[in-house]
């Protein structure tokens, strides 16, 4: 019987998805596994790469780009092990990355999800502690994307140790193991969000019905953070916003969504001020997504008019 089903979703990600596989195989779990791996229309050649080098691999096609979400879902429908992991194709795992996942769940019936450290490519420890949107969350944000609010950013943001296990809000998406009974309890993942912010309405939901999830620095991943989206990062950034925006309605209400869309708001004009500024010096701007006046307005028309 299949104990652990690792789900993972790309989109012409064939460059990072191949070393992924050969490092889940190399470190693959003790238990009984299988890997269902769902495609969302790649045009660079993943699925044939993917059948030539790993034909024990699983391969769902999607004739179109679906989103994270429809695509997760569609592997959730095809995945029957006890656990089922959703894995990121821009990770690499390393020596015991699954088996203390899986472990924290045998040891407690009450854990619904938990996901691991993640590691950049250099060695230093991705933010991965989930924390739910609220006003508080996205003034950081805000702080932390702007050199002149930087100082504020270390006052706001709540100080946590990154290697000490904990509860979190949500468990991070790119490494995240749930529990089969979970999902039955909770449904799959709300598809209103293409990309970003999933995990964060599902893990909610988890916890409204009674679930904990974890935070366990012990297992840990490699993760090249943005990967295939980060050739399209003005795209990335809109859906990020919408999703979140989305989220903040949903759940914290209308007043909260309104204080959010004024952060956004006031985010994207200060990379209007900045880019208009070093456009006129000469000078490229530090954000891939905001290079012009032009970018800033494409991404205030996606992520409220689109």
């Amino acid at each position: 019987m299949i104990r652990l089903s690792i789900v993972i979703v790309g989109w012409n990600s064939k460059a990072y998805l191949l070393p992924c596989l050969g490092s889940l195989f190399r470190f693959a779990p003790s238990c009984a596994f299988e890997v269902i791996y769902v495609d969302n229309a790649s045009q660079d050649g993943s699925v044939q790469a993917v059948r030539e080098h790993y034909p024990v691999v699983k391969v769902m096609e999607n004739a179109e780009n679906l989103g994270f979400a429809r695509a997760v879902n569609t592997g959730l429908r095809l995945a029957p092990g006890e656990y089922v992991l959703l894995l990121n194709p821009d990770t690499l795992a390393l020596e015991g990355s699954f088996d203390v996942l899986t472990r924290c769940l045998d040891e407690d019936a009450r854990v619904g999800a938990a996901s691991g450290k993640c590691l950049r490519p250099d060695g230093s420890v991705q933010w991965t502690i989930g924390e739910f949107p609220s006003i508080s969350s996205f003034l950081v944000w805000l702080c932390r994307r702007h050199r002149m609010l930087s100082a504020l950013a270390k006052i706001l943001r709540k100080a946590r140790d990154t290697s000490r296990g904990m509860e979190q809000d949500y468990a991070y998406g790119a490494f995240c193991l749930v529990r089969r009974e979970t999902i039955d309890d909770v449904g799959l993942m709300d598809e209103n969000m293409f990309l970003y912010g999933d995990e964060l309405d599902w893990c909610l939901r988890m916890k409204r019905k009674g679930w904990k999830i974890l935070y366990v620095p012990e297992a840990q991943i490699v993760h090249h953070c943005g990967g295939t989206m980060a050739r399209n990062p003005k795209r990335s950034h809109i859906e990020w916003l919408r999703s979140h925006r989305y989220l903040v309605r949903k759940y914290r209400g209308v007043a909260c969504g309104v204080a959010v869309d004024a952060i956004v708001v006031a985010d994207i004009a200060l990379r209007l001020l900045e880019s208009t500024a070093r456009n006129l010096l000469g000078r490229r701007s530090t954000d891939p997504a905001f290079q012009s006046a032009a970018d800033c307005l494409e991404v205030f028309r996606g992520a409220f008019l689109g």
